[in-house]
């Protein structure tokens, strides 16, 4: 069946078919069984709430599945709370995550005072708003400020932030390029981190997705030292990753989790507990077990992108100078 007549199922789907095309190649496809369409707007995307048989209320943008009800906690505990358990964040920026989902698990740390989120497309906002208020409402948070801007405009951004979170299409040639990162860089406070979605990876011939290793090498040459996280999320029918980069070398935070990103030792998923059960936090399916998984690589990552897996020493502590805003030089 050709691409344009599967793009058509898609776009019908609350009319004529019983079914989903989730179109994720040429030559890989999923089929969800559709049990009503809720709401779709068409501006600069496709925007479409629907409940599906097996995932209930999903989210699809231009026809793929951007989150579903049954799983997107575990790709939005993954992107958030390992960063937030090291940083201990006062200041973040979301780039991106318009539905709110991203800004839900942020606000569950006490430590968090403020998140600006830059999202380009009101439409979506609105309809997450309107539609899905169990992932949206974390919008109408006092720590929340929300601006409606094209990705990019973080070129214009001169303030620094503990975390930085990029929800962006791991094709977006317009933030991930390297001026926007480079800028982005300097906008993380010394010890801080940038955690971007850096896309999926099936464990079969087609797993070496382009775009995914593009990106990661890239976040890379600008940080310089990253860590990938790799999680299977049903919904997108793979595994799923997000890169977390550090430009002082996953340095500056406690001692008791210096191990945290690098060769895992016995007592770090204990470490990791602690620091979430003292902040109260509850997640559904982040913790310290999981952490060590979700960052123990399934394939050869120096074979995939062709650079070394790990350091071999865990970092206590950073040499590098900084300046009187606490910034590396």
């Amino acid at each position: 069946m050709a691409d344009e007549s599967l793009s058509d199922q898609v776009r019908e789907l609350a009319g004529d078919g019983p079914w989903l095309v989730d179109l994720e190649s040429e030559n890989f496809a999923s089929l969800h069984r559709v049990q009503r369409g809720l709401a779709q707007v068409q501006g600069s995307q496709l925007v479409q709430l629907v409940e599906l048989e097996e995932m209930g209320k999903t989210l699809l943008l231009d026809g793929r599945v951007q989150l579903a009800e049954s799983d997107e906690h575990i790709f939005h505990e993954m992107f958030v709370h390992p960063a937030m358990t090291w940083t201990q964040a006062e200041r973040a920026l979301v780039i991106g995550g318009g539905n709110g989902c991203l800004v839900r698990e942020l606000l569950k740390w006490p430590c968090l005072k403020k998140i600006l989120v830059i999202e380009p497309d009101e439409d979506y906002v609105r309809l997450c708003r309107g539609h899905a208020p169990e992932w949206a409402a974390s919008l109408e948070d006092p720590r929340v400020e929300l601006v409606h801007r094209e990705f990019s405009s973080v070129l214009q951004l001169d303030e620094t932030f503990d975390l930085i979170l990029a929800d962006v299409e791991e094709t977006d040639s317009s933030f991930f390029s390297l001026e926007v990162l480079e800028h982005v860089e300097e906008l993380v406070e010394f010890g801080g981190l940038f955690v971007a979605q850096t896309g999926g990876m099936r464990l079969g011939r087609s797993s070496l997705d382009p775009a995914h290793v593009r990106l990661v090498n890239l976040v890379r040459e600008v940080f310089g030292e990253v860590r990938v996280g790799y999680e299977y999320v049903p919904s997108f029918n793979s595994m799923w990753t997000v890169t977390v980069a550090s430009s002082c070398g996953f340095c500056g935070q406690a001692p008791e989790l210096g191990q945290m990103w690098h060769a895992f030792e016995n007592s770090v998923w204990a470490d990791i507990n602690f620091v979430l059960d003292e902040a109260d936090i509850v997640t559904a399916y982040y913790d310290g077990i999981t952490h060590m998984r979700l960052f123990s690589p399934p394939v050869d990552q120096g074979e995939i992108y062709d650079w070394p897996v790990r350091d071999e020493e865990p970092c206590h502590g950073c040499d590098k100078d900084k300046d009187d805003e606490g910034r590396a030089d």
